[in-house]
């Protein structure tokens, strides 16, 4: 026959105090997701980098300075010179993010911060279509928050190698390749990126 163990008041009254006065909440910041990475990476690399390349395909002028709309709210303001040689552009730039919310599988994220970009563009055209070779870096730190609670500070530095392939008439978009790197220590890869909204933006 089991013997049956009081339990001691003093610990129930502690469990209860816990329960109902202080909520047992150990104020810890939420982790930071391999899918927060993607999304930060996904949207630094896309807002700093497509619409500059589409305002050096819209103008030939040597310098731009304009602001995107991000997909969930807020903007980014970007700053960019553009040196040509021939068929080949590098674009320097910062971007600014001011509340730039971005969301990937359901999770949303909103950005603060500065970012530097290079990007050089090598061009082919023929039979009335672009082609559109793009490499670079991109590197900095943004104030990132989810929609969860969760926020920090982030230090990132990626690489991009992706392409456009522009078809004028009809006009039509086509991406291929992505970016890797790091945020917040969390490696990335994505070569299934989607950046032609941004793309659009610059050309306007």
């Amino acid at each position: 026959m089991f013997e049956r163990r009081q339990f001691p008041r003093f610990a129930l009254f502690g469990v209860f105090a816990c329960l109902v006065v202080a909520g047992c909440d150990d104020d810890e910041p939420v982790a930071f997701t391999k899918t927060e990475a993607m999304t930060v990476a996904n949207a630094v690399v896309g807002v700093s980098t497509a619409p500059a390349v589409g305002k050096v395909m819209a103008s030939s002028d040597d310098s731009h300075e304009f602001e995107v709309d991000c997909s969930e709210g807020g903007k980014a303001k970007i700053s960019v010179t553009v040196k040509e040689d021939g068929t080949t552009h590098t674009i320097t730039g910062v971007t600014e993010f001011i509340d730039c919310a971005e969301e990937m599988d359901d999770v949303i994220i909103t950005l603060n911060g500065d970012v530097n970009s290079k990007t050089t563009l090598s061009f082919t055209v023929s039979d009335g279509k672009s082609d559109i070779d793009i490499d670079g870096t991109v590197a900095g730190e943004v104030d990132w928050e989810d929609d969860d609670g969760g926020e920090g500070t982030c230090e990132l530095d990626l690489e991009i190698d992706a392409d456009f392939d522009i078809t004028h008439r009809p006009w039509a978009v086509e991406q291929s390749g992505g970016m890797k790197g790091t945020v917040c220590g969390i490696s990335v890869d994505d070569e299934n990126v989607d950046w032609r909204h941004w793309f659009r933006q610059g050309l306007s």
